[in-house]
């Protein structure tokens, strides 16, 4: 079946950045959540799970792909613009960001998925802010495989949400309402503006779903629309986000958010520590956002 299209989501408000291991303050979540209630969908939302417990039947879970905040590691298509420290650092932003959403959103338990592993000291922080986010190294494999086993070790049997840390416009409200529709639906995605897409949603892994995709192209969201209709799934589409990963999409992010720029420069006066070993390979599919490199 192909996907339907609903309207567009109001994104939430954007706050202040408080710092960047603090992406959103709590007048932040507190809008985010308000926003969600004022969200339109083409069909009933339901109320958000008041916490992120597994045995509820109806929770969703948030599973988020991250790369560790390594300079010349993470962010490097916007290396010529920041410098290595300072994409690195836009990627902590991104990382607390994500995190804090995913737990204001409360569909069910968050798992933060590490790459290329889970030591990095920016993880432990990021998850045990709130006491809520299990922590685990991304297995080995394109990002297809990294996304399955997401999928197939959630610990919740309603289904699972897949984002990366790349989408600041991706919401509460917006996470709250892919869990409704994957509560009546048997897929959801949101695209990302650029190519590819910025949150899959299933209520089961479903391997050939991401089987034999040009992970890096613009092909990915029409190989993915087609492999979910060849599975029979019914899906549900939102409209398309942007994401961060060019210098325009940075200026963008920046008009939303003054203060990241003065935040990025503040964080770079103290350097982020460096590797303890040999530089990770540099995973040129490892966003949600597949636009060809």
């Amino acid at each position: 079946m192909p996907p339907t299209s609903p309207e567009s989501l109001t994104p939430a408000a954007a706050a202040p950045v408080a710092d960047l291991a603090d992406a959103l303050s709590t007048a932040e979540t507190s809008r985010a959540a308000s926003a969600s209630a004022s969200a339109s969908v083409s069909e009933p939302v339901s109320e958000p799970v008041a916490a992120p417990v597994s045995a509820n039947p109806a929770a969703v879970g948030i599973a988020i792909l991250a790369k560790a905040p390594l300079p010349g590691y993470a962010k490097t298509r916007l290396v010529p613009l920041l410098g290595p420290a300072g994409a690195a650092a836009l990627q902590d932003w991104l990382t607390a960001r994500a995190v804090t959403t995913a737990l204001a959103a409360a569909t069910g338990p968050v798992t933060l998925w590490a790459a290329p592993d889970a030591t990095h000291p920016a993880f432990g922080r990021h998850a045990g802010r709130a006491g809520h986010v299990d922590l685990r190294p991304q297995p080995a494999g394109d990002l297809g495989r990294r996304m399955l086993a997401a999928l197939a070790e959630s610990p919740t049997p309603a289904g699972t949400l897949v984002i990366g840390t790349d989408c600041p416009a991706l919401s509460a409200g917006h996470l709250q309402q892919a869990a409704a529709a994957l509560r009546t639906h048997d897929a959801t995605l949101i695209p990302a503006e650029d190519g590819g897409y910025v949150l899959i949603g299933l209520r089961r892994a479903v391997p050939e779903v991401f089987a034999g995709v040009d992970w890096s192209t613009p092909r990915v969201l029409a190989q993915t629309r087609q492999r979910l209709a060849a599975a029979g799934l019914d899906v549900f589409e939102f409209s398309p986000l942007w994401d961060v990963d060019r210098s325009a999409d940075y200026e963008r992010l920046c008009a939303r958010h003054p203060e990241l720029a003065a935040q990025l420069a503040t964080q770079l006066a103290t350097p982020m520590a460096p590797p303890a070993g040999p530089m990770p390979a540099a995973r040129p599919d490892s966003r949600l956002s597949t636009e060809a490199p």
